[in-house]
């Protein structure tokens, strides 16, 4: 076998696993069942390539989860006397607009180095346009990933305090921060949070409720089309609704106003 056959039967293993995944969850997902739809696998080759069926798996949500990060960094134009951000591996598999950043490169605090030299309304703008396209512009594949992504949102397989760990708590983080540097100090903590769910959960909405929405929006013409549209609208509103709180409660003090 040459490097090239290994590297495409990986990639066909690896794109055949979303899919299976997708449509089963990670339970009833077989490696069996995976190898069969990467033609020419044998049934060792997950074992082979990836470890195992487990291993597989937290690969996949991890580019699930890192793909917001690559794409908040390449909407943010170089500013004069940046360092060049760290490159990207190149895609571990064909669909180039989803690809893996090493664990080594995962913020773990509320900072990140490629956004946090910009004003905060503009950060709160390219993280919107990044959400939406990592939930909506991925194609084929990128459907499958939203698949896993609900899926795990609702009925979590994989380990949830690892997952916070890893992904979760760090972009919470950064979030919680942005609210803050957007409302001011007189704000608190759980309006933070309250708010932050607010915007996070406007770009998610169209992720779990898809199939009904269309039935009673015959109209709309898909989110692979719109997500841009819906991104700016959803800046637009926020950037009302934080600017309505944060005046609120500069008037008031820290005290939940009456």
């Amino acid at each position: 076998m040459t490097p090239k056959d290994g590297s495409d039967t990986r990639e066909k293993l690896l794109l055949a696993a979303v899919a299976v995944f997708a449509e089963k969850g990670y339970k009833a997902a077989t490696v069996r069942e995976i190898c069969r739809r990467a033609k020419g696998a044998n049934n060792n080759a997950v074992s082979y390539y990836f470890g195992d069926k487990a291993k597989l798996y937290a690969l996949i949500i991890d580019i699930m989860f890192a793909e917001i990060e690559r794409r908040m960094a390449a909407m943010i134009p170089p500013q004069p006397g940046d360092a060049a951000p760290p490159a990207c591996p190149a895609p571990d598999y064909p669909d180039e607009r989803l690809v893996l950043i090493p664990d080594g490169d995962r913020r773990d605090t509320a900072s990140h180095p490629v956004l946090d030299h910009i004003p905060p309304a503009a950060r709160l703008r390219a993280f919107l346009h990044a959400y939406c396209a990592t939930l909506y512009d991925g194609g084929e594949v990128g459907d499958q990933f939203l698949r896993i992504f609900s899926r795990e949102m609702l009925s979590p397989s994989f380990d949830l305090a690892a997952m916070n760990e890893k992904y979760v708590r760090p972009q919470t983080a950064w979030g919680m921060a942005l609210m803050r540097d957007l409302m001011g100090p007189d704000v608190p903590e759980d309006v933070l949070r309250d708010a932050l769910s607010c915007v996070v959960g406007q770009a998610a909405y169209y992720s779990f409720v898809w199939p009904v929405f269309k039935l009673a929006h015959p109209g709309h013409p898909g989110m692979g089309v719109h997500w841009p549209v819906l991104a700016e609208r959803i800046f637009e509103f926020s950037m009302a609704g934080i600017a309505a709180l944060r005046e609120k409660y500069a008037d008031s003090g820290k005290g939940d106003p009456q």
